[in-house]
């Protein structure tokens, strides 16, 4: 058994140094800082990948089986592994904080095998139902394109267990506040099957992505793990029984399954709205939503990732007041870099659609029907990004069964709007509701976390 050595007391760099004075904003705001670079670098390699997608591929029918063959496994990592993360990050850092850095590990070592062999059984169990699945999602695809979507899915199936490794890896690192290697590495993934789509175009043509995925997910995970080891944290999973901090966890990740279950629904709800308009109506919303997929991890996936281990640590020493001030900081912070960058998406669109994407089998009329759906996607970016800061908040405040219901009346109000807006706007009524959806959530989340802070400081001055 692997001894456990806090990052803390790891020997930093001399580079390093400055920084260990840092009030708790200063440091959280040092973390985004380096985790908005390495994602926006991230980002950029993901932005080359869909532009190469775009020359090769334009919007025909074998981009609209691919990105449907991709969603379930996606979808399943972001609703099992990341939903693990925000519960397990805080009990974590609970444990470590009162019970010591063992007991941490020995945590972190039974989640590890909870997770493996939910994720495994999850596999088998997709694997033998798609052809089922997906025609339920896709109702309009022809039984060719059905067919090739299947078969995709089979090729991209491992990417779930290398996925749910990568995740929950990058969250016992990112605990210890560790976030560079965890932030850069997605690039790998990427870069791997942008060289066998170009190698392999010709021979493969769209399983070349697809094959690609596959090992880049695997480097990354071997990568990964090989930090994780060096970090004496449990690199393989193991049983240490029924905990106390096992069923806390297990208390806190029941409600984030449930609510990100219901959330990531409305990515299916949208890909099935997408899917019933017109041939090329699904590669169409993903081209879209690409630049805002790379605002958001920026302005708010990186402030989301940095802010959760200080968050609970706060949490776990009752500081109230610190949190607040921290919440009423960032709030500025987050809505003015949001802000900014929404206007300036929006403003562009139009150039910026040509710029990347007016090449090879890339029409003129797609770019214009891409910069219409962009810009409606570009509205959510402050509610989105001040969304996550709210969650990681109240995952913190170990609270998940708000999250969940907030889940629910996303997935209806998302629902309700597509229904609305897609028989006047068609595929722009799509992206609107995204955006609009997200300004609701944060007006619900911004209603929890007050009411959640007020509570606690009433008991505290109770006591």
């Amino acid at each position: 058994m692997l001894a456990f050595t806090p990052l803390r007391t790891i020997k930093k760099p001399k580079w390093w140094q400055p920084w260990t004075g840092l009030t708790t904003n200063r440091r959280i705001l040092r973390s985004t800082a380096v985790i908005a670079v390495l994602t926006l670098i991230v980002r950029a390699v993901g932005l080359g990948r869909e532009v190469t997608i775009a020359a090769y591929f334009g919007t025909n029918d074998q981009v609209d089986a691919y990105l449907t063959a991709f969603l379930l496994p996606n979808f399943v990592v972001n609703v099992l592994a990341g939903s693990l993360n925000t519960a397990f990050i805080p009990i974590f850092v609970t444990t470590r904080e009162q019970r010591g850095a063992a007991a941490a590990n020995r945590l972190f070592g039974s989640v590890l095998l909870c997770t493996s062999l939910l994720l495994l059984a999850v596999t088998v169990v997709l694997t033998l139902l798609m052809p089922m699945i997906l025609p339920a999602l896709a109702p309009a695809f022809t039984p060719a394109k059905l067919a090739l979507s299947v078969h995709l899915f089979h090729w991209l199936s491992p990417v779930i267990a290398l996925q749910g490794l990568i995740t929950i890896w990058s969250a016992v690192l990112n605990a210890g506040e560790e976030f560079a290697l965890p932030a850069i590495l997605p690039a790998v993934a990427t870069l791997v099957a942008l060289g066998f789509l170009v190698a392999g175009f010709n021979t493969f043509g769209i399983y070349s992505l697809a094959i690609g995925y596959v090992l880049g997910f695997g480097l990354q995970a071997v990568a990964l793990g090989w930090l994780v080891a060096r970090r004496n944290f449990a690199l393989w999973p193991r049983w240490d029984g029924w905990t106390p901090e096992l069923r806390r966890v297990l208390e806190q990740y029941l409600p984030m399954i449930a609510g990100a279950l219901l959330l990531s629904g409305t990515n299916l709800v949208e890909q099935f709205m997408a899917a019933s308009l017109p041939a090329g109506s699904v590669a169409s919303l993903g081209y879209a939503a690409r630049l805002t997929g790379v605002a958001n991890g920026i302005c708010a996936m990186a402030l989301g990732t940095a802010v959760l281990p200080h968050f609970s640590a706060m949490v776990a020493r009752a500081n109230w007041v610190a949190v607040r001030h921290t919440l009423r900081t960032y709030r500025w912070l987050i809505f003015l870099a949001g802000g900014m960058a929404a206007v300036g998406l929006f403003a562009a669109s139009g150039p910026i659609v040509w710029a990347l994407f007016r090449r090879g089998q890339f029409t003129a009329e797609d770019a214009r029907l891409v910069a219409s759906l962009q810009r409606c996607y570009a509205l959510q970016l402050p509610f989105y990004a001040g969304g996550i800061f709210l969650v990681r908040l109240i995952s913190s405040l170990h609270a998940n069964k708000y999250l969940m219901w907030g889940s629910l009346i996303s997935l209806l109000l998302n629902i309700a709007l597509n229904a609305l807006l897609i028989s006047h706007l068609g595929l722009v009524g799509v992206a609107l509701t995204n955006s609009l959806m997200y300004v609701l959530s944060f007006a619900y989340l911004s209603i929890v976390v007050w009411r959640l802070l007020d509570q606690r400081l009433q008991l505290r001055v109770q006591i």
